[in-house]
């Protein structure tokens, strides 16, 4: 796998490894402030948070694509080494 590539899928597999987190985080942050400034005891909240298997799935694929690319640009490395 050319490098640039390999790269590339590296920035995209972390970025989907982070995504639910952070996304997650800023929406129950936005929703605390906006019940500190009004005094809210309670909000439902639509869409609601991300399910847990949503979020397995995302770090998942996250995870299989940063190994994929890490095992593919090490496989190629030694196979031009060979030759």
């Amino acid at each position: 796998m050319k490098t640039p590539i390999a790269i590339t899928l590296i920035i995209a597999g972390s970025l989907i490894l982070l995504a639910p987190a952070f996304s997650d985080h800023l929406a129950r942050s936005q929703a605390a402030s906006i019940m500190k400034e009004t005094k809210l005891t309670s909000i439902t909240l639509s869409p609601p948070p991300m399910s847990p298997m949503y979020r397995l799935g995302c770090y998942t694929a996250g995870c299989v694509m940063i190994i994929l690319v890490s095992t593919l640009s090490v496989t190629r490395q030694v196979k031009s080494k060979e030759e």
